[in-house]
């Protein structure tokens, strides 16, 4: 995805392979080579090497989600 200032590509996190197998049959048209989906648990992924980080719910636990903004943070 071209914002203007550069291009961009997208790193999704998903520990089950069911969404992984959704994603590459239904939307990787869209996508392209822009994204890649690593079949990791969120908690043992490296995020030092990244810009930005998003997630959307990825846990049901409150004490989960602080864990991870201060894996983040870290």
């Amino acid at each position: 995805m071209n914002c203007g200032t550069g291009t961009f590509t997208f790193t999704g996190v998903e520990k089950y392979s069911k969404y992984i197998e959704f994603f590459e049959k239904n939307l990787k048209t869209m996508w392209d080579d822009k994204i890649t989906i690593i079949n990791e648990d969120i908690m043992d992924h490296d995020f030092s090497n990244y810009d930005m980080v998003y997630t959307f719910s990825p846990f049901r636990s409150p004490r989960r989600l602080l864990d991870f903004y201060n894996k983040l943070k870290n």
